[in-house]
Formats: structure tokens, C-alpha cells, sequence
């Protein structure tokens, strides 16, 4: 099973989709362009669910998974992307649906966008140059672009100034 979990991030990595979706009985969906859409594959079991999820675990998530029935964390590996190793990483949210294991996994892009790229309006990068005093806050639905939106304004003030954020 940990081969499909790769196998899966290499779909996420092509179709360019946002989260992947694990649950008991059904087959695992991409989320591609806010649509849910099945891998073409049979459903998953719960064990083929925990077999894929414990290759994700590096300290004590099982624990704290048994302990509390949800935990986020973040995972990051290397596949094998158009021949060449790709870093992916993810943020991982498990917790119990129907009584089993059930993971919904948010892709992590590492490029970050520029202003231009994710067409954002001038008002964006025009306040970000007048060294605003305050907060500006970032709304939306799941999945609308805020992390990546801050990321660039981030990254925006990261290239132009010497700043500790």
C-alpha cells in the first residue's frame, strides 16, 4: 500500500489536484479543480487505509491519533515525477468517520506564486510596497487561496526587505 500512497501523490503532482481523500469503502478521490473525483481503482479497507497512513507517521501520531480520534500533521517524501525525484509535501488531517480511520490530505505546492501569476489585483502587491501598519486579513472558502495568497505577499516582503517574519 505504500506504493499506491506514492502512486497517488504522482496523480496529485499531474492532475495538479489539491487534497486527496481517504475513507473505508470507498476509493481514494482527488480533489481537482474543487471537483471530488475517484481514482479508478477498488475501495479501500480500513487496513489498506492505516498501512498508507503509518508510512506517514514520524513521532508519536498513532498515539495521539488512539488518544484524542484526530490529529493533524504534516508529511513530506520524494516521488518520482516525469523521471526525475520530486519533494511533495502535504498536511495531513486524520480522524474517524463511521468508526474507521479517514484521511483527507491538503498538497503543499513549494513553488510559491508571484502577484502576477495568481492574478491578483495591484491593490495586493501596492499595499504590501507602502510597509502597511495594522493587519490585513485574508478570507475565503476552503480551498479559495489564502495560504497561498499569504505565501506571496510573504515571500513579496522577503525578496524587498531586510524583515524578521
Amino acid at each position: 500500500m505504500a506504493n499506491y500512497l506514492h502512486k497517488l501523490f504522482s496523480t496529485a503532482e499531474v492532475t495538479d489536484a489539491s487534497d486527496i481523500h481517504l475513507t473505508k469503502d470507498e476509493p481514494a478521490y482527488l480533489r481537482i479543480g474543487g471537483r471530488i473525483v475517484p481514482a479508478k481503482d477498488r475501495p479501500l479497507t480500513e487496513d489498506d487505509i492505516i498501512q498508507m497512513i503509518e508510512e506517514t507517521f514520524l513521532h508519536d501520531e498513532r498515539q495521539r491519533f488512539e488518544q484524542r480520534g484526530y490529529i493533524d500533521y504534516a508529511y513530506e517524501t520524494t516521488i518520482s515525477h516525469d523521471g526525475r525525484d520530486k519533494l511533495v509535501r502535504y498536511r495531513v488531517h486524520l480522524y474517524r468517520s463511521r468508526g474507521s480511520m479517514t484521511a483527507a490530505m491538503r498538497r503543499i505546492k513549494l513553488d510559491i506564486p508571484s502577484f502576477e501569476q495568481l492574478m491578483l489585483p495591484p491593490a495586493y502587491e501596492k499595499v504590501m510596497s507602502l510597509r502597511p501598519k495594522g493587519i490585513i486579513v485574508i478570507g475565503g472558502e476552503t480551498g479559495s487561496g489564502k495560504s497561498t495568497t499569504l505565501a506571496c505577499m510573504i515571500d513579496y516582503i522577503n525578496s524587498r526587505r531586510e524583515k524578521h517574519i
